[in-house]
This record gives structure tokens, sequence and C-alpha cells, in this order.
């Protein structure tokens, strides 16, 4: 995925100002990898940082196995004696 000053700012950077993507741009930050560095993730608000740090998550495939376990483990793990 790269950031371009031709695709609308706001879409390409899942919701970021256009100010922000433009400054990033102009830092030389034309990429997600570069954008996950350091340098570039300081350029960025909390919520933008966040938002950069879980992106792709959705998108990532879930073995039935981990579903199970987390279900099996939930239960033992809380108290229900509120």
């Amino acid at each position: 995925m790269y950031l371009s000053s031709t695709v609308p700012c706001s879409r390409t950077m899942n919701q970021s100002s256009p100010t922000t993507a433009k400054k990033l741009i102009a830092a030389g930050c034309n990429s997600v990898e570069l954008l996950r560095s350091p340098h570039f993730m300081s350029m960025l608000s909390e919520k933008q940082r966040a938002k950069v740090r879980y992106m792709g998550h959705i998108e990532r495939h879930i073995e039935r196995e981990d579903v199970d376990d987390v279900l099996v483990s939930c239960p033992l793990s809380m108290d229900f004696r509120l």
C-alpha cells in the first residue's frame, strides 16, 4: 500500500487528516512499512497510531483451533460471583 498525493489522503491514510497525510508524504513517507517506523509514527496522533498499529488485523485469518482455545479459557478465567 502506497501513499499518494493523487489519491484522497483521508481514504489512503485510513481516515487520517489530509494535513497529516500531506506532512507525511512531504517528509518522505510513501508506504505503510515506512509509516510504522518510529520517525513517522511520532508525527501521528495517538488515535492514528492505534489505527496504524492494528491495520490489517481484521483481515487476518484466524484458525478454528485458536477460537476454540479462547472459548475454553475465557470461562475458566472469569469469576462469576459478582
